[in-house]
């Protein structure tokens, strides 16, 4: 038996349905009514010519499409309107609060989706990735720098790759230095995880490792816990339902003690010739309210167990000075304030579909007058938007950023201007002009986004006049390509490539039992592994395959660095 009203299954004996307390009238369900009307359709006959005929079902098929859909409106719109006439019935701060918890918590869910992402690779044993970046100059870039003095005409494209690596016993990194697809130097660096101690080697140089003791660079026994720590940070980090459930303490406790709320709901906000109608939600906070609710969340967070959680998986002790610290929280002595933040206010916008769309906050002195404003707004008219954020003093505007865009399927396109009256005297020059093409954030929660913002230097400061900066990115999950281009004109000046993975191909390993390891502290073997090496030889050769002239050479083993007898080893 089936309850008419929102079809949940009843007991036997029910009298009201458990799921929307509607009333089941003389135990009849759902599916006898439909048995029973489907009987009286199949009687309901007439004769042509004594032939006895049935009705045409087509009638019966369009009224059971409305009613379907006819439900399924209602169910649609059922959760919307009990949302609707429950925000009515909340006092403006029980809005305000509802408002601000929901618009944090829908921003944060996402962002910790694609967080859970990286850290779920990190909590392999063996964790590693692979960056790329490469530099490119043109023959413009090349001559300014030849002006120094030295020749970089025939300067040659100059890549490093750097692998990183942790595991259960050590954290490494591998950086080579290429140029046009010929690996010229590498550098091993290898961190022992249990005992703290650091490993060098530069196989062109030598084989030799050279070991740096955890105890010339600090105190041994925190560097080694430190490394043991590192080397399963992917099990130590927080999950985002963690760092969610936390930030909802935060966001809680912060807001229940907040009281003085103000509503305006004939408010609008506007930027750039776009406006929106908004309620406004001014909140005040003085200084010693502003105390209570630091004390407020901090004593929260103290009796949290999933902070507790979080904060002992990586030290014991760090907890205990953490509670330590809150117990410590004392704002009763008296001090004197004046010219100090005496109170804050804030102004939240929010539009008919309860999203925020602007903040304005404002310090305030003991005498009532606002010393620092710092506020943004986002007015929309269909796909179109405007915006607005700017950061001032009682004297005058560090920075304004405004502009108009538009997003279409979640794909932002706009232009927008940055002013300074404290970077350029004359208020109205801009500083820059910041353009954002195509992008694409539709997938975002999954941590992929790609797009180009490009940033055009403007004339107001003589020595960038001229230039541009093009950025051109695509985040795919665990990998990134990222390309800045540096323009002079419509002229590249300088590229830098940079390409990003998760990859397990480099495992950093300690030195073996048969491999030379130097201790840094021990000067004759130091002295004798610099005496065997060929360092300058080496380098030579690399600043050769780059293009660089003797000069550039000449002038890095000046002073006598080309003889090792002038080494101090002592």
């Amino acid at each position: 038996m089936f309850c008419k009203n929102c079809g949940a299954k009843l007991p036997d004996d029910a009298n009201v349905c458990p799921e929307c307390s509607n009333a089941v009238s003389g135990g009849e369900s759902v599916t006898n009514n439909v048995t029973n009307q489907t009987s009286a359709i199949d009687t309901n006959v007439h004769t042509v010519n004594g032939t006895p005929k049935r009705k045409s079902p087509l009638k019966f098929i369009l009224l059971l499409i409305v009613a379907v859909l006819g439900i399924s409106a209602v169910a649609y719109a059922a959760p919307k309107v009990v949302k609707k006439i429950r925000m009515a019935s909340m006092s403006p701060e029980e809005r305000y609060r509802y408002i601000e918890e929901n618009n944090i918590d829908e921003h944060l869910e996402k962002l910790m989706t694609g967080y859970d992402i990286v850290t779920k690779e990190m909590k392999k044993d063996n964790f590693g990735t692979h960056q790329t970046v490469k530099l490119e100059l043109s023959d413009t870039a090349k001559s300014l720098l030849s002006m120094s003095g030295v020749n970089f005409s025939n300067l040659k494209t100059i890549e490093i790759d750097l692998d990183s690596n942790i595991n259960k016993e050590s954290i490494g990194y591998k950086a080579v230095l290429v140029s046009e697809d010929e690996e010229l130097i590498t550098a091993n660096i290898i961190m022992d995880a249990k005992a703290g101690d650091m490993f060098i080697q530069i196989p062109e140089i030598s084989e030799s490792y050279i070991r740096i003791p955890a105890e010339q660079m600090g105190d041994s026994s925190e560097i080694s816990e430190s490394l043991n720590s590192m080397s399963d940070i992917g099990n130590k980090l927080p999950s985002g339902k963690e760092i969610i459930e936390i930030t909802d303490v935060c966001t809680e406790t912060f807001l229940d003690n907040v009281n003085n709320i103000s509503e305006n709901k004939e408010a609008e906000i506007s930027a750039e010739g776009i406006t929106e109608k908004v309620t406004d939600y001014v909140v005040t906070l003085d200084e010693k309210e502003a105390q209570a609710c630091i004390k407020a969340v901090a004593d929260e967070l103290k009796d949290n167990k999933t902070l507790k959680t979080v904060i002992t998986r990586f030290d014991e002790k760090a907890y205990t000075s953490f509670t330590d610290a809150v117990n410590d929280i004392d704002f009763s002595s008296e001090s004197d304030s004046s010219g100090e933040i005496d109170a804050l206010r804030m102004t939240v916008s929010v539009n008919g579909s309860e999203t925020i769309v602007g903040r304005n906050i404002e310090t305030l002195d003991a005498d009532g007058n606002v010393t620092l404003v710092m506020s943004y707004c986002i007015p929309s008219n269909g796909n179109e938007f405007g915006f607005n954020f700017t950061l001032k003093d009682e004297s005058s505007t560090a920075v304004e950023i405004i502009g108009t865009g538009n997003i279409k399927s979640e794909i932002l396109n706009g232009t927008f201007s940055v002013k300074s009256e404290e970077a350029v005297e004359n208020s109205n020059s801009e500083l820059a002009t910041i353009k954002v093409e195509d992008y694409d954030y539709s997938e975002a929660a999954k941590s992929k986004s790609n797009g180009k913002i490009s940033v055009s230097l403007s004339d107001a400061i003589p020595q960038t006049a001229g230039y541009s900066i093009a950025y051109e990115f695509d985040v795919d999950g665990l990998e990134s390509s990222q390309t800045i281009n540096i323009m002079a004109g419509k002229d590249k000046f300088a590229s830098i490539i940079l390409d990003s993975k998760v990859s397990s191909k480099y495992e950093a390993k300690l030195p073996g039992d048969s491999e030379t390891v130097i201790d840094s502290d021990d000067s004759d073997a130091l002295a004798s592994y610099v005496d065997e090496t060929k360092v300058q030889s080496v380098i030579t050769n690399v600043f050769t395959k780059l293009g660089l002239d003797e000069s550039v050479i000449n002038s890095l083993f000046a002073g006598g660095m080309n003889s090792e007898s002038s080494y101090d080893y002592e």
